[in-house]
């Protein structure tokens, strides 16, 4: 039985909204057997004591709903921005401006000089190139592929829109390398990045350096 839940100190108003989906996971063991993973939460229960404000918010039978939904709520509730939450991260996305420097380093070199990710960036390179080898676009691919491009360039145009597709953005607190990488990890079009960027709807969606 999965769940979220609310934990908080209403004197300090600082809270941490969470989840727990693993095999034993028990809604009453909250607070009682189960006091989060979450360091942050450990440290303020070091100052302050016990939370006064113990809830469960929502029971899930399904990790990938209650993952789901953790995720939403945490957005909707835009606790990276907000000092009194707690919750340094969404779905595994860290807020890099609450880390350290020291932090933010050794997490870029660790990825860095890690030679898995590197052997596996090789591999899907290879692999990609082996499959490509000795093929061709047909003729139908590239009047498509053509076609996409000038209805991209004319969407561009009419927003006034330069071709800035490695621009970085800075997206709910995350650092998203290229036009490309925000796209696919939303699933959206060109025009809607950009869309959101201009809308006061979307305050968290910004170019990032500029």
């Amino acid at each position: 039985m999965c769940y979220t839940y609310l934990i908080g100190w209403s004197k300090q108003n600082l809270w941490y909204y969470g989840s727990r989906y693993s095999k034993n996971a028990k809604p009453e063991d909250l607070w009682v057997t189960y006091f989060t993973s979450s360091k942050y939460v450990k440290k303020i229960v070091k100052e302050y004591g016990d939370p006064d404000i113990i809830q469960i918010r929502k029971i899930f039978y399904s990790a990938i709903n209650t993952q789901n939904w953790e995720k939403k709520v945490l957005r909707r509730l835009n606790v990276l921005y907000e000092d009194k939450w707690l919750n340094k991260n969404v779905g595994g996305r860290i807020y890099i401006e609450k880390q350290t420097e020291e932090h933010v380093k050794k997490r870029i070199e660790n990825k860095k000089h890690n030679p898995k990710q590197k052997e596996f960036a090789l591999y899907a390179s290879r692999i990609a190139a082996e499959k490509r080898k000795g093929t061709r676009d047909s003729e139908e691919t590239k009047i498509k592929r053509n076609t996409t491009l000038k209805e991209t360039l004319r969407k561009q145009k009419e927003m006034g829109i330069k071709r800035i597709t490695r621009k970085k953005f800075l997206i709910d607190g995350i650092i998203y390398n290229g036009l490309e990488g925000v796209m696919s990890a939303f699933n959206i079009s060109m025009p809607t990045v950009y869309n959101r960027i201009k809308s006061n709807k979307f305050p968290n969606w910004n170019y990032y350096g500029i």
